[in-house]
């Protein structure tokens, strides 16, 4: 079962960034991996090329500079390993190839998780992520949950009440 959280990054995304790929919070494998990814950029130039990113479709002054989604696991559920391929395919299928991303898994607490933190631009079109009520239920949580079904995992079942509101915002 994976959690997760979406933090929007208004200021100092290059620290975001550096939270995430804190090594001392991620495992070194024994064949010297570390399990930290980056999707459309550079691990040691993502900010660069996420604000080249932000320059080129003029929108550096943009209020949301980044997002910051913690991908949490159940104890015991996946190891290190599983919970960093599952959080990059995670990404992946989140940001379709749009967006530049890292993605790091930490292991430095009782609970196995990744962050993933993302350009709020565009890297393709200059469009800016969506970030809103319907983006979290069915992109987020639908592609966690997806994801979690496809290995095996248990499942977040929305509440009653969730389901309700998430229907009637579907209308609207």
């Amino acid at each position: 079962m994976a959690y997760d959280k979406i933090i929007v990054v208004r200021a100092r995304l290059d620290n975001r960034i550096r939270y995430a790929l804190n090594e001392a919070k991620t495992q070194r494998l024994e064949n010297g991996q570390v399990l930290q990814a980056a999707i459309n950029c550079q691990l040691d130039t993502a900010y660069r090329d996420m604000l080249e990113t932000k320059r080129r479709w003029d929108k550096e002054n943009r209020p949301a500079q980044g997002y910051h989604i913690i991908h949490s696991f159940s104890p015991g559920e996946v190891t290190p390993e599983q919970a960093h391929r599952l959080s990059v395919e995670f990404a992946e299928r989140l940001l379709q190839g749009r967006f530049e991303a890292v993605v790091a898994t930490h292991i430095d607490h009782g609970h196995i998780h990744a962050h993933i933190v993302f350009n709020s631009v565009s890297c393709t079109d200059g469009k800016m992520f969506r970030d809103d009520f319907k983006a979290y239920y069915r992109d987020i949580r639908g592609i966690s949950n997806e994801i979690s079904r496809e290995n095996n995992l248990s499942v977040i079942e929305p509440k009653r009440s969730e389901e309700h509101t998430s229907a009637l915002q579907s209308r609207l």
